[in-house]
């Protein structure tokens, strides 16, 4: 499951139409299709009626949205607590449509580990 897939469940369901939702995220109606169908089979579920042009969740898609919502918010309430961090920032690189930071180690950060990265949230569409 991806954050991407959870946008364009939430663009779809927000629409009701795949094409519409594609358009407002930049994607073809395909790639749309494409990420829900994974997404519907990864849950095994139907997450949408299809009724030609217009799509409406179903009971488990409308349930699902929820946590999608949820997942999305928790997601963008964690970035919030490290934006301020981003002046600090050494190197970066995109990693599965995230960009990852790679902070400097200081003497003040002794808690942390060698390793320890943060994710910009830049890319992140919430509704």
């Amino acid at each position: 499951m991806e954050v991407r897939q959870l946008n364009t469940l939430i663009r779809a369901a927000q629409f009701q139409s795949f094409s519409k939702a594609a358009e407002s995220l930049g994607y073809s109606q395909s790639a749309v299709t494409v990420q829900i169908k994974a997404l519907e089979e990864e849950l095994g579920v139907r997450l949408f009626d299809r009724m030609g042009k217009r799509v409406i969740l179903t009971a488990q898609g409308q349930c699902f949205l929820e946590y999608a919502n949820s997942i999305l918010d928790a997601i963008h309430n964690a970035c919030l607590l490290y934006t301020s961090d981003a002046a600090d920032e050494e190197d970066s690189v995109d990693l599965g449509g995230r960009r990852i930071i790679k902070k400097k180690k200081n003497s003040a950060d002794k808690h942390q580990g060698p390793h320890d990265v943060h994710v910009s949230c830049n890319e992140m569409i919430l509704s």
